[in-house]
């Protein structure tokens, strides 16, 4: 089942969640029909530059550690090193 946003078509959801499968590495490609919906929907190539770009932002900043009580804090050991 694909999730539509208000104002949007059938086909724009599809290219969407076939865009995320993609990018998440879920997908190797995203088949013929999706790739020509985006190449001329405005609202859908937007979309795919946008997430690219903050899925790379995304990807290229380091993992903060998570600290599990104040103990980890003052021994500077992130948890579950």
């Amino acid at each position: 089942m694909t999730t539509r946003l208000a104002g949007e078509d059938t086909a724009c959801a599809r290219a969407r969640l076939a865009m995320s499968l993609v990018l998440d590495g879920e997908a190797e490609a995203a088949d013929v029909r999706v790739a020509s919906h985006v190449r001329t929907c405005v609202r859908c190539r937007r979309f795919a530059s946008e997430v690219a770009a903050f899925t790379r932002e995304l990807r290229s900043r380091a993992a903060e550690p998570q600290w599990t009580s104040r103990s980890d804090r003052t021994t500077q050991r992130p948890h579950g090193l």
